[in-house]
C-alpha cells in the first residue's frame, strides 16, 4: 500500500463508531456501524436455550478448580512436572475472561452472525490442548480436512444409479453441541472406537474431567455482562474443530443406522 492508503486505513480503524472484522468465510473485510454490531450481538445472546445470565465472573474460581485437578493428575503420575507447570495458573497470573465476538456471514442471505469465543489466556486454554483429538478424528469415515480434500473425494467417487444426493447444514453447530454428548464423543473417539487407544496416556475418567472443564465451563464477557452458554463448545479453543468432527462422526453413525435406505457415503 502507498503511504496515503496506509494513513487512510489507520484513520478508518481509529473511528470509534465503526467495527472492522474479517468476513466469516473467504478473505473479505466487513466494516459495520458499531451500534448495529452490538445490537446484533445482544439479539444473539437473547437465546435462552443457549445462554443464561449470572451475577459474577467465576473465571478465577474456575482457574483454581483446574489447578486442583491438574495437581491431582501430577500426584497420580498422569502428567509430569513440566506439563503440570504449563497447565497450572500461577498465583500472580490472573486468567483472562474469555471473550465473545461476532463475524458476519456475508455469503448468507440474509446476512447472519457467527459467534466466536476467544479462549486466549483463559483458564481452559491450556487444558483444552490435552483434549485435542485431531490425530484421531482423521480416522473417522466422514472426516474432511478442507475444500481441496472434498474436491478430491468428489472427483474420485462414482455415484451409483438411482442415488439421491443430499446435504445438511447445522445452525450454530458449536453452540448446539450438548455437553454430555460432546464428552461422550471424545471418550468414544479416544478409547472405545480407537484401535490405538493403548497409546492414549491419560486414563478415560481423567479425560472425562478435562473435557468437562474445557467444554462445560465456557465463560464469555460481552458488554460487561458475563454470560456462560448452558450448552455448546466455543470454537476459540484448540479442541473445538476436533470435537466438532467427533460429534459429527458419532451422530452420523447413529443417524444412518435409522434411515430406511442404505447410505453409500457420508462426508463432513
Amino acid at each position: 500500500m502507498t503511504r496515503a492508503e496506509t494513513k487512510a486505513l489507520k484513520e478508518l480503524a481509529a473511528k470509534p463508531d465503526i467495527v472492522i472484522t474479517n468476513a466469516d468465510e473467504g478473505s473479505g473485510i466487513v466494516i459495520e456501524d458499531r451500534e448495529k454490531y452490538i445490537a446484533d450481538g445482544k439479539e444473539h445472546l437473547e437465546d435462552k436455550n443457549i445462554y443464561r445470565m449470572i451475577d459474577a465472573d467465576p473465571t478465577l474460581q474456575l482457574a483454581k478448580a483446574i489447578n486442583k485437578y491438574t495437581s491431582r493428575m501430577l500426584d497420580k503420575g498422569i502428567i509430569d512436572s513440566t506439563t503440570h507447570s504449563y497447565l497450572h495458573f500461577k498465583q500472580e497470573q490472573m486468567p483472562r475472561t474469555q471473550q465473545l465476538y461476532f463475524l458476519k456471514k456475508i455469503h448468507k442471505n440474509p446476512i447472519a452472525v457467527r459467534p466466536i469465543v476467544s479462549g486466549c489466556g483463559g483458564p481452559t486454554e491450556n487444558i483444552s490442548q490435552l483434549v485435542d483429538l485431531q490425530p484421531h478424528v482423521k480416522k473417522i469415515d466422514s472426516y474432511i480436512k478442507d475444500t481441496n480434500h472434498i474436491i478430491d473425494l468428489i472427483e474420485n467417487t462414482t455415484i451409483p444409479k438411482n442415488c439421491i444426493l443430499a446435504t445438511i447444514d447445522v445452525k450454530a453447530l458449536y453452540l448446539n453441541i450438548p455437553h454430555r454428548d460432546g464428552i461422550e464423543a471424545v471418550l468414544n473417539r479416544l478409547y472405545r472406537n480407537n484401535p490405538d487407544s493403548d497409546d492414549v496416556e491419560i486414563p478415560p475418567e481423567t479425560m472425562r474431567g478435562l473435557t468437562k472443564y474445557s467444554t462445560d465451563q465456557k465463560l464469555l464477557s460481552v458488554c460487561r455482562l458475563h454470560v456462560p452458554p448452558s450448552t455448546g463448545n466455543g470454537n476459540g479453543h484448540k479442541n473445538g474443530p476436533s470435537l466438532r468432527q467427533s460429534i459429527h462422526g458419532r451422530t452420523g453413525r447413529k443417524t444412518t443406522r435409522q434411515l430406511p435406505h442404505k447410505t453409500s457415503d457420508m462426508d463432513r
